[in-house]
């Protein structure tokens, strides 16, 4: 058996013209999630019927006619695995799989479909990515080479409460209707490796590079501009999940002493006031009437008692650990 993970692009221009550009959006559509969706195990049940005895390689362009959405999809191959045949005596799921170059498509091939970045197509079903064996770690990461010791506890209390949601697929998360959690709280005293495990997390985690922040460098003098920085934190993360939806990718901020711009509300007097409304603002992108779900925010700091309540309900910084 050998499996083959493909991966949807435009291809309209390679078909009619033969340009190397390829379309993110068809004409006169705005750049969002197509209305569409696209059910992988019936498009797999297709193609292995259209492609049946068919020869690939990995990085082959195709062309995929989809009869259920009448539309025509192009796909690259972007790995393909096989059963080691020394390994075919043995029971399932002791079986050997090893990643080859070339292979021939059966009836009996496993497909897996993924969106490319720059799609705006809606994946659903049981043959995405997301319900193969994406995991929330970096294949890349070991934990051997972690250089953190005696924190054992803390990780897996902080893995159980705030990832255990992201190892499913986020259709089934949404037919659930289950929400990630979106902020972590690492409090206690200076120098118990709380910016440390902060840097750990965002490395280790199958993410994009994490934006990591000093809470007094987000102030600044000029009015409404502190605001406008924290707004820019999360224009990445929104501009993504408004383009592929509920398989965005998850985006993470750390902010290392947030008790520096999140002070209860109304505890300082004078001024412009711009504590409050820089609260407010982070407020508004963690949990407001757009929220987003894609976003993972880690805050430490020394004072916990210092940091507005409204911060430190569910669905903000939910999940509070003493380091």
């Amino acid at each position: 058996m050998s499996r083959v993970n493909t991966k949807e692009i435009d291809v309209k221009d390679k078909l009619t013209k033969g340009r190397e550009k390829k379309e993110k959006k068809p004409t006169g559509e705005e750049e969002s999630t197509t209305q569409e969706s696209y059910d992988t195990k019936k498009m797999a049940v297709e193609f292995n019927q259209q492609f049946n005895r068919q020869a690939f390689t990995v990085g082959q362009q195709l062309v995929f006619n989809f009869s259920d959405q009448r539309k025509m999809l192009g796909l690259v191959v972007k790995e393909i695995e096989a059963l080691d045949a020394s390994s075919l005596s043995l029971e399932k799921g002791k079986q050997k799989i090893t990643k080859i170059k070339m292979g021939v498509s059966t009836p009996n091939t496993e497909i897996v479909f993924e969106k490319a970045p720059e799609s705006s197509v809606n994946l659903i079903g049981s043959a995405t990515r997301s319900a193969g064996r994406q995991s929330i770690i970096n294949p890349d990461w070991d934990f051997q080479k972690m250089g953190i010791g005696g924190l054992d506890k803390e990780f897996s209390d902080i893995f159980r409460r705030a990832f255990a949601s992201r190892i499913f697929p986020p259709d089934l998360v949404e037919e659930m209707g289950l929400s990630h959690v979106k902020g972590i709280l690492l409090f206690g005293p200076p120098g118990t490796g709380k910016t440390l495990m902060a840097r750990t997390i965002g490395k280790m985690l199958n993410a994009r590079e994490p934006q990591i922040v000093n809470g007094p460098e987000v102030l600044n003098k000029f009015v409404g501009e502190s605001e406008a920085n924290i707004r820019k934190l999360f224009a990445a993360a929104e501009e993504e999940q408004k383009r592929v939806g509920i398989n965005s990718g998850l985006h993470i901020v750390i902010f290392d002493e947030i008790d520096a711009i999140c002070k209860q509300r109304g505890t300082m007097t004078g001024g412009t006031g711009v504590h409050d409304t820089v609260v407010n603002q982070l407020l508004s992108k963690i949990d407001g009437v757009d929220q987003l779900n894609n976003i993972l925010l880690i805050g430490m700091t020394n004072r916990r008692d210092l940091i507005d309540e409204a911060l430190l309900r569910p669905g903000r910084l939910e999940v509070q650990m003493e380091i």
